[in-house]
């Protein structure tokens, strides 16, 4: 009676590791390191990031995206594009587990003196793409926080299909202020942590809305007094009443083990308050 307890544990050990392993196998195949991503930089007043270098990489301790990957370079309009890139391997890794054509990287944006790959460099800001193995097109921003030049990008496939939305949003714009004369609008920032990029922390930017072609100055910007970090996806920007919220959902859960979402109501640069949720 044990035998037959002990091999059926053992088969079922073996199932699970079967589902959950990856398996190799010996041949030799193109295995891709970034999808082709096309996409826009702009910079904190909202004029195009001209000549400005973009470069993807796979691998998370590569800070300057100086491995293998699509390069490019930003035109007059801010507009970009990378190559797909990929390199042989000599060891195929098979895997039951389906990631529904997902592809995380990371992407860097740094202003080349000549605009040439290759000319020298200011410092490079970085931020990582839960991306699509089909390609991405970006929506991305360089701006500053905390004495860090910071790079946030929204990414949404370059195919029309997709069989996952997991909605992870790093820039949320809308909503309206006014404080006296000046009028403007809202932009939420969600910082990946390194390490932890499911996780991040969070500003909020009160933007000047100028005429049109001009410079959208940023009248303030403070951090979003959440304690601890918030998750990269869910959070949203609304009008409830009269006012705007922003809404990000924490990391911290309760006793019980649910969900902690946080509300914050914006007013004039500067002007925030925490809401408590019923």
């Amino acid at each position: 009676m044990t035998m037959r307890k002990d091999a059926s544990l053992f088969v079922l050990v073996g199932g699970t590791a079967l589902l959950t392993a990856c398996i190799p196998i010996p041949a030799k195949h193109p295995e891709q390191i970034t999808p082709t991503v096309v996409g826009t930089l702009s910079l904190d007043d909202g004029t195009p990031a001209v000549q400005y270098l973009i470069a993807a990489t796979d691998e998370s301790k590569d800070r300057t995206c100086s491995r293998p990957g699509g390069r490019g370079a930003t035109d007059s309009a801010g507009r970009f594009q990378l190559p797909a890139t990929s390199e042989e391997k000599k060891v195929f890794w098979f895997t039951l587990m389906e990631n529904f054509g997902r592809r995380s990287y990371w992407v860097c944006a740094r202003r080349a003196a000549s605009g040439a790959p290759g000319a020298r460099v200011d410092e490079a800001a970085r931020t990582v793409v839960a991306g699509h193995v089909g390609g991405d097109s970006l929506d991305c921003l360089r701006w500053h926080w905390r004495d860090t030049t910071r790079l946030s990008c929204n990414a949404a496939p370059a195919y029309e299909h997709m069989a996952l939305d997991l909605n992870w949003k790093q820039i949320i714009r809308g909503g309206s202020w006014t404080e006296g004369a000046v009028s403007g609008s809202y932009r939420v920032l969600l910082v990946p942590i390194e390490g932890w990029e499911a996780e991040a922390r969070a500003a909020v930017q009160w933007v000047v809305d100028g005429p049109a072609g001009a410079q959208n100055a940023v009248r303030a910007q403070m951090a979003l007094p959440t304690r601890d970090s918030v998750a990269l996806w869910g959070a949203s920007l609304d009008h409830v009443g009269d006012a705007w919220r922003v809404r990000v959902l924490s990391i911290r859960k309760t006793t019980w083990g649910n969900d902690i979402w946080l509300t914050f109501e914006l007013g004039a640069p500067g002007e925030l308050r925490g809401i408590r949720e019923k």
